[in-house]
């Protein structure tokens, strides 16, 4: 029965946890907390919504143009938008997940290089050094052992959650208030109140984001119900989307609310100012702090970057498949071997990322001027607009629509303001 929840649903349904839950999760923490106590609370409020309307309305979006078939989201966009909109669409997937590696390049090194200092304490090698030995060893892994990696990286994730859910519990014994102390009295001004919500929305567009997975979970209930109707299609889909979207939001918001509980607003800005996750500075912390006797804050020192290492370890891989695919298309026919195709892709994607990594720009800002938006655009105003040009899409116009309009443009406004 297409209407009862199964365990095919349930398969799709972790691997869309799986998916959002990434290292981007790391970085939300410190966004939300700088924000404020009011701010953050709102954004526990609105989390599920923006997790779940906006991916419901990219599977609208994708479903609804099978109509003549099997298609993944750039055959949908081609239907749509003709053959150049099609490319389009194509061009800013890649693009979507290319800035995403150069991200997870800077917070690998700097992760690493925290892990020298802080827990080894070494002094480590100059920055050049220690990205390039990094990107080299991606590379021969990614080359050698892709097979391996996309084993490993599935089975990970489960694990990585899971040790993220343990750090959450972990944490509770250092609750001290962190950004409630003082309780709302600094936090009554409606602007900074706005300007902090909003400026939060980028991070959680990009933290939620497993807008990849979505159109492979598309095509795989179109192939497995042939002649279902596409509405019917959609809601069971989104039935699959609306389980996935209340445990991610429950991890991540736990997650968060255990970090801004044990730290300051002052510790989450130089979170920020040194550029590494919210469990790297959560190391540090530990490893600075005079609780070192304790077992659990022992432990939290040594397992936090290990984690952060492993997750972004997962994310870049995850994505780098992605780039890589991306890439290969938009310069399919330039070399008559597949295999000089990929060497080239390869050498593109990676060296750029080492070149990022090297020059160590904000993690936060890469993520609200480029990514976040850039993600919006794909995940938010691709399908409103869908909505709102084509005949197909357009019964299911709604309020949810404006709603995912409204987080697409608060996104992009958003990354404009920080570019100014």
């Amino acid at each position: 029965m297409i209407n009862k929840y199964n365990s095919n649903d349930l398969v799709w349904s972790l691997g869309c946890f799986g998916t959002a839950i990434g290292a981007g999760v790391l970085f939300f923490p410190i966004t939300a907390g700088i924000a404020g106590a009011i701010p953050f609370l709102i954004m526990i409020v609105i989390a599920f919504p923006i997790a779940y309307l906006c991916h419901s309305a990219l599977i609208k979006f994708i479903t609804a143009g099978n109509r003549d078939g099997v298609n993944d989201i750039t055959n949908v966009a081609t239907i749509y938008f003709g053959k150049n909109g099609g490319k389009i669409v194509t061009l800013l997937y890649f693009c979507v997940i290319c800035p995403l590696l150069w991200m997870y390049g800077v917070a690998f090194t700097n992760t690493i290089i925290n892990f020298l200092e802080h827990q080894v304490q070494i002094s480590s090698p100059s920055r050049a050094i220690i990205s390039l030995m990094g990107i080299i060893f991606l590379s021969i892994i990614i080359q050698y052992g892709r097979d391996l990696i996309v084993k490993v990286v599935s089975f990970i994730v489960y694990p990585f959650i899971l040790c993220l859910i343990i750090v959450s519990l972990s944490l509770i014994p250092y609750w001290d208030g962190g950004i409630f102390q003082g309780g709302f009295k600094n936090n009554i001004n409606f602007i900074d109140i706005l300007t902090g919500v909003f400026f939060g929305i980028s991070v959680m567009v990009f933290s939620f984001n497993h807008s990849p997975i979505i159109s492979s979970m598309c095509v795989a209930y179109k192939e497995k119900y042939p002649d279902e109707e596409n509405d019917k299609l959609i809601s069971k889909i989104q039935k699959t989307e609306k389980i996935a979207s209340i445990l991610m939001t429950f991890v991540v918001i736990f997650f968060a609310i255990s970090c801004v509980l044990t730290l300051s607003k002052n510790d989450l800005a130089l979170a920020k100012e040194q550029n590494v996750t919210i469990l790297t500075y959560l190391a540090n912390s530990f490893s600075s702090s005079n609780e070192n006797e304790l077992i659990l804050s022992s432990i939290l020192m040594w397992a936090a970057p290990i984690i952060a290492i492993i997750s972004i370890f997962k994310s870049f891989f995850g994505h780098y498949l992605g780039a890589l695919e991306g890439l290969n298309g938009l310069i399919k026919g330039v070399f008559k071997n597949n295999k000089f195709t990929n060497y080239f892709s390869l050498i593109i994607i990676m060296g750029s990322t080492w070149a990022i990594a090297w020059i160590d720009p904000g993690i936060l800002d890469m993520i609200n001027i480029v990514s976040a938006p850039l993600i919006a655009m794909l995940l938010c105003i691709m399908p409103v607009y869908g909505i709102f040009k084509t005949e197909r899409l357009k019964k299911y116009n709604g309020l949810s629509t404006y709603w995912v309009g409204f987080i697409g443009l608060v996104t992009l406004v958003t990354s404009i303001i920080n570019m100014i």
